[in-house]
């Protein structure tokens, strides 16, 4: 996504990274005769996207985890409530993930020592730089995925190292179901 991009070339602007704050999720009831298995669960479907943002940009880092759940059912559909919270060192970062949210959020807000950057994917100024409480917008397009996925494997492709991608899948599917052995159906 331009947005993203923009956002990595920024990080340096902040000074070193502090924490990490990822909000995501919509109003979106599961019934729960369709819940099978945990795959089955609402998180499943939105969580490969913080996590792999999670994983590209502190790929080094092995954190460890924790896990906080809250579940509700209201006529036969689950709200799921999920806050996972990674930690290494001095560098923490919060993922929080609900399907019971009124609007839409796909929210990552990263804390530096010299300032913030702020990524709010449902607004119209998506991306901002905060420092010295000015805002700074950073101008993005909006770009559809599926023409971007093609643009940026073809980057990779001519660059002959499409492994980066399949590094970075293969490290998100892993956390994704290593959250899941930890939660309940």
């Amino acid at each position: 996504m331009d947005a993203y991009s923009k956002l990595k070339k920024k990080i340096k602007d902040i000074g070193k990274i502090k924490s990490v704050d990822l909000v995501y999720g919509k109003s979106d009831p599961y019934k729960l005769k369709e819940i099978k298995k945990t795959t089955d669960l609402p998180y499943f479907e939105w969580f490969p996207h913080p996590l792999a943002i999670i994983k590209d940009l502190f790929i080094k880092n092995n954190f460890k985890f924790e896990l906080k759940e809250k579940r509700a059912i209201k006529n036969s559909f689950l709200k799921q409530d999920l806050k996972v919270y990674f930690y290494k060192n001095n560098l923490s970062i919060k993922l929080t993930f609900s399907n019971n949210y009124k609007n839409p959020k796909r929210n990552l807000t990263i804390y530096g020592t010299k300032g913030s950057l702020i990524y709010k994917g449902y607004q119209k100024k998506k991306l901002f730089l905060v420092k010295k409480n000015n805002r700074i917008y950073l101008p993005t397009n909006d770009v559809d995925p599926i023409k971007n996925l093609l643009h940026n494997f073809e980057i990779k492709f001519k660059q002959k190292n499409p492994k980066d991608d399949r590094n970075l899948m293969l490290a998100t599917s892993k956390k994704l179901f290593q959250i899941s052995d930890k939660i309940k159906l």
